[in-house]
């Protein structure tokens, strides 16, 4: 199960984040994330939704024009997922987040398609 027991929707947090490449995390596993590509571009993304990032090169999970905001387990641990097939798909997810107050009425379990 990878769903975050106890949170019935993805919420606005206030935190101050740090912010690396996939490549500079090593312990990633004790760490609340955000995680922001696509399987082919970010290691950690591609993990999380159960991809082999080695054979990823080109690939998508999705439809052209579909992006999705993932919020799951990471340990003890959460980690906010924001992916999808393009660039301008995640830009697309990454407003939604960032106008949350507008969108909150969008943001309801788990997983969310934009």
């Amino acid at each position: 199960d990878t769903n975050v027991s106890g949170l019935d929707k993805i919420a606005k947090l206030d935190i101050v984040p740090s912010t690396s490449l996939d490549t500079q995390v090593t312990d990633y596993k004790n760490s609340n994330l955000i995680l922001v590509g696509t399987i082919s571009n970010n290691r950690l993304v591609a993990e999380f939704l159960g991809v082999d990032y080695s054979e990823s090169k080109g690939k998508s999970c999705f439809e052209k024009g579909e992006a999705k905001i993932i919020l799951m387990k990471n340990n003890d641990k959460i980690a906010l997922i924001v992916t999808g097939y393009s660039s301008d798909d995640i830009k697309r997810a990454g407003n939604i987040l960032r106008y949350y107050e507008n969108n909150k009425d969008k943001l309801k379990g788990y997983e969310v398609t934009v």
